[in-house]
């Protein structure tokens, strides 16, 4: 059933293609006990005004959890989580976008929705004579976006799955749904002092709709926020309380581009630190083709998982 769902899912984005034939793009990312495979593709329109341009971008991942792999233990069982997404967004004097996901895990009955939207704007640190305003010459920018977002998690249980906890004494006797809503606040900072160097750093802060705990307490599965919200990192961290990331981007010699950055994130009801590390390396194959290859490590509580990226796109 759920190489159907995704062969549907990827016919349809193939489709979609032909009529947005700017990039297409593939990555997949693997560790843990966990196999993520995306596929996307993007737009990019003239908007009313000239300096304006405008932009679509639509993306489907699946992702395979290894049942167990999140507390350590191993099986042959996989759950499989389907997620949707699409951004649009306005470039200008200033870009605005809102961007928007839907995510299931029909083996846990958890499904989850959401919403983003952005607002950046980039200042050049300096002046352009006359004679270099058609020019394409590099100057130091100082880039600063905001966004806002809600995610809503749910899980519906059935009155016949019962209660997978050992020693619960909870009894349902018909279909409920348990859920929570996340808010989002987020400021991130660009700095890009050289045409080869830059730095950036962010701030993301957390707001939930009822108490974390007893949220958890009453799910049938906690494990199943992990891959049900479709974020690696979760499965250590849970629901953060805030966020903090920092790092820099360098281009290199040979079309070659790397990125290196370091976050933080406090459980929401622990305060235990998780602490994320992740290098991107990519590389420009001429005009039209790229390929990045990456690795991310989850480090909390004495405990760590690794995960390894491998991204493929294709500009029309």
């Amino acid at each position: 059933m759920n190489r159907i769902v995704s062969g549907i899912s990827f016919l349809g984005l193939f489709i979609s293609l032909q009529a947005f034939p700017d990039q297409f793009g593939s990555s997949s990312s693997v560790g843990g006990g966990t196999l993520s495979q995306t596929l996307s593709l993007s737009k990019r329109f003239k908007g009313p005004k000239e300096e304006e341009s405008r932009s679509v971008y639509l993306a489907y991942t699946m992702t395979q959890n290894e049942i167990g792999s999140t507390t350590g233990t191993s099986s042959n069982a996989f759950n499989y989580t389907h997620s949707m997404s699409t951004t649009y967004s306005v470039s200008g004097n200033t870009r605005r976008g809102l961007s928007g996901s839907f995510s299931t895990t029909p083996a846990e009955n958890l499904s989850s929705f959401g919403a983003t939207g952005f607002l950046s704007k980039s200042i050049e640190l300096g002046t352009r004579t006359e004679a270099e305003e058609d020019d394409d010459s590099f100057l130091p920018t100082i880039g600063v976006r905001g966004s806002v977002g809600y995610q809503h998690y749910a899980q519906t249980v059935s009155d016949d799955s019962g209660s997978k906890r050992k020693g619960s004494r909870r009894k349902r006797t018909r279909t409920e749904e348990q859920s929570i809503g996340k808010v989002s606040l987020d400021l991130t900072l660009n700095l890009d002092l050289f045409e080869s160097f830059g730095v950036f750093g962010s701030y993301t802060r957390y707001v939930y709709t009822r108490d974390v705990t007893d949220f958890m307490d009453v799910l049938d599965d906690p494990r199943a926020i992990a891959s049900g919200a479709a974020e690696f990192s979760s499965t250590l961290s849970g629901f953060s309380s805030n966020e903090i990331e920092a790092g820099v981007d360098l281009t290199l010699p040979l079309d070659l581009s790397l990125a290196i950055s370091k976050s933080l994130a406090a459980n929401e009801t622990t305060s235990v630190i998780t602490h994320a590390y992740s290098v991107e390396l990519n590389k420009d194959w001429g005009s039209y083709w790229s390929t990045g290859i990456g690795a991310d490590r989850f480090v909390s509580n004495g405990s760590s998982q690794d995960l390894y990226n491998f991204s493929l796109s294709y500009s029309f």
